[in-house]
């Protein structure tokens, strides 16, 4: 039997550690406000560079963080393992419709209830009767309320401006859809003032908010274990209060 030479162990033990300090190259998508944004300096800030700045803390390894240049990019370099971590706003179902391995949701996909501020009171709108809800006809959210609620207390709609307006004008007392759509397309807009969420969120599609993964075996364990310590010391919750108010966070 041949032995390892001293040296030879030392080469191998010296590899090992330089490939253990390897930093995580992450990368990103801008042009997804408010989860990143690419500035002209090409800086990118956001929910998520924050939420990847935590995250590698919480994992004690060194991180890289890049701008992809394309989508195309993201997703290849993800698959060929040039990323171990993406980001641009991707919901559960992206990845993995790509083969490409998924976080767990840092932000469940949850239904929410948009009511005009004045007019919101301490009941649920859905639970109250006679009151009109509006909906984009077609929908898991439609179907979902079309099981749940009379039909002559819905309103569907064409498309999000339509039932926003109706909303606006009193046409409907409450819309329903998913939170971080209505927050981000209706609360942020003209249409939207004076309007709030009111919650609880109901999971309507099973989705959340995640980080795309490279296929190496391990890093999926890790990179779970660190959000979920980030999810229980409440790093996760303060991110996403600062960069979502307003939305009812599950």
């Amino acid at each position: 039997m041949r032995l390892i030479s001293p040296l030879l162990l030392f080469l191998l033990l010296a590899i090992r550690t330089v490939a253990a300090q390897e930093p995580l190259i992450v990368a990103g998508i801008g042009g997804q406000p408010p989860f990143a944004v690419l500035g002209s300096d090409g800086t990118m800030t956001g929910l998520e560079p924050d939420l990847i700045a935590v995250l590698c803390a919480h994992l004690d390894e060194p991180c890289t963080m890049t701008v992809a240049p394309s989508w195309s990019d993201l997703i290849g370099g993800l698959q060929e393992g040039r990323y171990a971590i993406g980001f641009g706003g991707l919901s559960a179902n992206t990845p993995e419709s790509l083969g490409i391995t998924a976080s767990t949701p840092y932000l469940p996909l949850l239904a929410q209830r948009a009511v005009i501020a004045h007019l919101a009171g301490a009941s649920d709108p859905l639970d109250v009767g006679g009151l009109k809800v509006g909906v984009i006809r077609g929908t898991p959210h439609a179907l979902w309320l079309e099981a749940h609620l009379p039909g002559e207390r819905l309103r569907r709609f064409a498309d999000d401006e339509e039932m926003f307006l109706s909303l606006h004008t009193g046409s409907v007392d409450a819309v329903f859809g998913d939170g971080l759509v209505l927050w981000r397309d209706l609360l942020q807009a003209p249409l939207g003032q004076g309007v709030v969420l009111a919650g609880p969120g109901i999971a309507v599609e099973q989705d959340g908010l995640v980080l795309a993964l490279s296929g190496e075996p391990a890093l999926a364990g890790v990179v779970n274990a660190a959000l979920d310590r980030m999810a229980q010391d409440s790093t996760l919750a303060a991110l996403l209060e600062r960069h979502l108010p307003g939305l009812p966070l599950p």
